[in-house]
């Protein structure tokens, strides 16, 4: 009887460890950042998520974090998800596509 040996190839991808506190700041900073690349304001972006302003001005300030709807829908600045959770080198672009 013949065994036969089989490999598991994985990339396993690490994110900065981090307390829930400062996940939130790396998400809020990179919301951010990603916003003003693109030019728009925090009311823009409000809308596009159905949110109020100050709701986004919480995300950016690490108060509260977008929830899986709110991730989704940030894609508008063609952000990965990856990069968005914490991952270093994850972005594909965030400038307007105007």
């Amino acid at each position: 009887m013949q065994y036969i040996q089989h490999r598991r190839i994985t990339t396993k991808l690490h994110a900065p460890m981090a307390s829930i506190q400062e996940s939130r700041q790396i998400i809020g900073q990179r919301i951010k950042e990603a916003r003003l690349n693109c030019g728009m304001s925090q009311n823009d972006v409000a809308k596009a998520l159905h949110c109020d302003q100050t709701t986004v001005s919480r995300m950016e300030r690490g108060i509260v974090s977008p929830d899986c709807a709110e991730i989704r829908l940030l894609s508008m600045f063609e952000l990965s998800i990856l990069y968005l959770m914490g991952y270093p080198t994850f972005v594909v672009s965030a400038t307007s596509t105007n």
